[in-house]
């Protein structure tokens, strides 16, 4: 009968049942010299020390200096008007990368309303564009998107630009030109300031927390803000931190309106439109979102609203969800 041969693994394991040693996520056994013992429980108590004050720093910053820092900038937004969406038919745009796959421009830009999410500028330069390949004159700027893992640099061309030099460079063709409200969601002071000029149009405030809004954005064009309560309802009754498209879908389908079509919205099934790589605080393992539950919540409001519309590529499995009466 052949010999076993070593396991490294079980020599392990029954080495460090020897020691009568505590601490948790130790990768190798303790030090034998009592001062190295010592010195290894030492950095363990500062590592947990440390660890522990960030944490009560984190929550003495919500709880005190947010709000602080929130009030001059909450006395500088105005409420967004309650009748703006009244009898009209509204295009809410995402981000949803299975969007590239449509061209559903022209269909957008038809609607009575357009509001578009976060950094969907409409005319950024496609990925798999050369910086060469874009017209100077055309380029209204580079912007480095910090909150990427891997700080993707995005070119955007100016709103002016022809349609043939849109449609040739960017993904227009699918998610068209036209914007009325611009909703400006990011933590990202410097993609607050470098998109608001080129969206020049609404801006709103949808998330109930403020203090990340920049005062030079807040004191050099009007920005509005959505009703809180829209938020706080889907924390309550989902239990979940929404993503502003839950909380604009939310507010959108209580507003007034006749009709809600929803583009680019694949519950982050297909990534990012314009990212190829995650954000920071996926990269993090932060990321507060529930994308499961906020499928669930707007498949329900599809099978009892008839005014909503998810609109998706044409190969996504079926045809465009709509109530089941219709």
């Amino acid at each position: 009968m052949p010999s076993p041969e070593p396991n490294p693994v079980v020599d392990n394991v029954l080495r460090e049942l020897n020691y009568s040693w505590k601490g948790l996520g130790r990768t190798t056994p303790p030090a034998a010299n009592l001062l190295e013992r010592l010195g290894a429980e030492l950095r363990l108590h500062r590592t947990r020390f440390v660890k522990r004050a960030r944490m009560q720093q984190r929550r003495l910053s919500k709880a005190v200096v947010a709000p602080v820092v929130a009030w001059p900038r909450e006395m500088l937004l105005s409420p967004l008007p309650d009748d703006i969406f009244v009898g009209k038919r509204v295009a809410l745009v995402g981000n949803a990368a299975s969007l590239r796959e449509t061209s559903f421009g022209a269909e957008i830009d038809a609607h009575d309303l357009v509001v578009r999410m976060n950094v969907g500028y409409p005319l950024l330069v496609r990925k798999d564009v050369p910086q060469a390949d874009i017209p100077p004159g055309f380029l209204a700027g580079t912007f480095v998107d910090r909150r990427s893992s891997g700080a993707e640099r995005h070119h955007a061309l100016r709103p002016d630009t022809p349609a043939e030099v849109a449609q040739a460079l960017t993904h227009a063709g699918a998610v068209g030109r036209r914007t009325d409200i611009w909703s400006c969601s990011t933590s990202d002071r410097s993609r607050q300031l470098f998109f608001a000029p080129l969206f020049d149009c609404t801006t709103v405030a949808c998330h109930p927390q403020v203090e990340h809004l920049s005062l030079r954005l807040l004191l050099g064009r009007k920005v509005c803000r959505l009703p809180s309560g829209v938020c706080f309802d889907l924390r309550r009754t989902r239990g979940i931190e929404p993503t502003s498209g839950l909380i604009w879908i939310e507010h959108l389908r209580r507003s007034g309106c006749t009709a809600l079509s929803l583009y680019g919205f694949d519950f982050f099934a297909t990534g990012h439109i314009n990212r190829t790589t995650t954000t920071t605080l996926e990269a993090q393992g932060k990321w507060p979102h529930d994308p499961v539950a906020e499928r669930d919540h707007v498949t329900a409001l599809l099978a009892t609203d008839a005014r909503i519309l998810l609109r998706q590529p044409p190969d996504a499995g079926a045809q465009p969800v709509r109530r089941a009466a219709e």
